[in-house]
């Protein structure tokens, strides 16, 4: 295992846990709040962002290290990468309720800037699922052995079910948070 799996595991184990005390707590006060809303909001952020990493350097590997598949991916992740982060912190305020803690919409009636995490995460998913399921085809027919058994187990042993997984769990949450928001107006 990786160093960029670990943190992702990692990340993702903190976001659960700091997730179900921020919802279950009872305990929070305006104060210890302010210290804790964005520790699940940033860590699941992270976790998705490590998901991101393994992702370009599984989309690189398929590719044969194409030198221009590692600096377009390179270039989009660094584009990619403060969106997500706007999305996440952008217009948040610590939300306390019944003493339990959240990240909220800093002003009711404007929009969940969230949508624009999800969007990012989406878009590098797709792009990077495109041109690895480019590589291994074209890959395939320069070899003359194009056969749908081998892809399948190529495409799952390099990750990319898992990168369609993730990008369909991403499309989902960037509608529902689209059907809240365009509810609310």
């Amino acid at each position: 295992m990786d160093r960029t799996s670990i943190f992702r595991i990692i990340m993702s184990i903190i976001s659960l846990v700091t997730n179900g005390i921020g919802f279950f707590g009872k305990d929070f006060t305006d104060a210890s709040c302010k210290r804790f809303y964005m520790v699940p909001n940033v860590t699941a952020m992270l976790s998705g962002m490590a998901v991101q990493g393994i992702i370009f350097i599984r989309t690189w590997a398929i590719s044969g290290r194409s030198v221009w598949v590692l600096r377009f991916l390179a270039l989009l992740l660094i584009l990619d990468f403060p969106v997500q982060i706007f999305g996440i912190v952008y217009h948040r305020s610590p939300h306390v309720n019944n003493g339990n803690c959240k990240a909220k919409v800093l002003v009711p009636g404007d929009p969940d800037w969230n949508i624009v995490y999800y969007i990012a995460h989406l878009i590098f998913d797709w792009v990077a699922c495109f041109i690895a399921s480019f590589w291994l085809v074209w890959g395939s027919r320069m070899n003359h052995t194009f056969n749908l058994s081998k892809f399948m187990r190529k495409v799952l042993r390099h990750g990319i079910l898992y990168t369609a997984a993730v990008s369909f769990a991403n499309l989902y949450a960037t509608f529902r948070i689209e059907g809240r928001i365009l509810n609310s107006l």
